[in-house]
């Protein structure tokens, strides 16, 4: 397991803390006791919620084909709020300049869009954005808690986790059957989600790529998967996921 520091990590969650605020105006700022107690306890107390709806399938994604003899395939997801074609015109001009032609031509780009969904933690009216699952609080935002993990819809993270994993069989059967000629890429939301679909997939894939995510509370760590090669980037600066969460949450991979 590789893990990063860099010294700032706020921009790259920018399209979130955008719309966070733009969600967040819409809520009121007063405060009963309800919500005292609840921010004052947060992260501290287990609470069982109904999982919210999923679609019938992700939106299809936006695939770029390789022009030289396909040799692995790259399965990108993006952050929060963000979809797959945006992070594709982010992602794919630095690897192209970094990667040799042959290197570059080679590999089979899928980048998924997460659905439409409500998100809980900004008050109603719930804003809809492109999600991979559902917020229940906003430590890292309202109450500037970056520090403590999200509560997270669940039930849906494991319907994501389902449609992720058919996507990686169907491009290991591309070729020939070979888990371990597909990587995941993921960032933040998205770099928590593809960390929990590399880790419970019934095969090990070729790695993984994530930038300023964590490893979810949710997501299992199976002692078969120590030879799973995790390359994982943080900012020391990061106010929507601290660095101190993340290194916390990264020790269970060693």
């Amino acid at each position: 397991t590789g893990l990063g520091i860099t010294n700032d990590g706020e921009s790259a969650h920018a399209p979130k803390l955008a719309r966070r605020n733009s969600a967040m105006a819409m809520k009121s700022r007063k405060m009963n006791v309800e919500d005292g107690l609840s921010s004052a306890f947060a992260g501290s107390l287990s609470v069982t919620r109904p999982t919210g709806p999923n679609p019938r399938a992700l939106p299809p994604p936006h695939i770029i084909a390789p022009t030289r003899q396909h040799t692995a395939t790259v399965v990108v997801l993006h952050g929060f709020t963000c979809n797959g074609h945006d992070f594709a015109d982010e992602l794919l001009p630095p690897l192209r300049s970094r990667l040799s032609r042959d290197e570059f031509g080679s590999l089979r780009f899928v980048f998924l869009t997460a659905p439409m969904r409500e998100v809980s933690c900004y008050g109603d009216p719930k804003p809809e954005h492109h999600a991979w699952h559902d917020y229940w609080t906003d430590h890292g935002g309202d109450e500037g808690r970056p520090d403590i993990e999200e509560e997270i819809d669940s039930g849906q993270l494991d319907w994501t986790r389902q449609q992720v994993h058919a996507i990686m069989d169907a491009e290991a059967a591309l070729l020939g059957g070979d888990m371990g000629r597909v990587a995941l890429v993921g960032q933040s939301q998205g770099s928590c989600t593809a960390t929990h679909c590399a880790l419970t997939h019934p095969q090990q894939p070729a790695g993984l790529f994530c930038s300023i995510g964590m490893l979810y509370t949710h997501t299992p760590v199976p002692p078969e998967r120590n030879g799973l090669q995790i390359f994982t980037f943080n900012g020391a600066a990061d106010d929507c996921i601290a660095c101190c969460l993340s290194l916390r949450s990264y020790a269970r991979l060693l």
